[in-house]
């Protein structure tokens, strides 16, 4: 797909097109056009900052998934040891993962405020499991 505009954009991304009397070509491959259309989406939101401001390249943020280990990365070196070794108060904590983080780094006195109940993933309970062998043999 071209910027020259030869082939239908709506086509290449849905295999449909609703506009009547399109000026675009509807022909070729499909599903190699799509497969290159993809590409050229994932490279181009790849490059672009997620919002206005954000300079880190998207090679070198975290995962989605690991959001509650960097804010707790953050927590510590904001406001230190010290102060996070006396409690977190977590409110609307929900799953509980942030507490559930602080628990592992060795911050033991942190409490979830939310009406919904903590899950733990399976991935969760080992990393906690591993924590309290750690703290125990040392």
């Amino acid at each position: 797909v071209g910027s020259d505009g030869t082939i239908c954009v709506m086509w290449v991304a849905s295999k449909t097109c609703n506009r009547i009397n399109c000026r675009y070509k509807h022909e070729g491959d499909w599903a190699k056009l799509h497969k290159e259309w993809l590409e050229q989406v994932r490279e181009y939101r790849g490059s672009m900052p997620s919002t206005r401001g954000d300079n880190v390249p998207p090679q070198d943020k975290q995962s989605h998934r690991q959001r509650a280990r960097v804010f707790c990365e953050w927590l510590v070196k904001t406001f230190g040891s010290p102060l996070l070794q006396k409690g977190v108060l977590d409110i609307a904590g929900g799953r509980g993962d942030v507490s559930t983080e602080l628990h592992i780094r060795g911050y033991t006195k942190s409490l979830v405020v939310d009406p919904r109940p903590i899950k733990l993933t399976k991935k969760l309970k080992k990393r906690l499991t591993q924590a309290r062998s750690r703290r125990a043999a040392a």
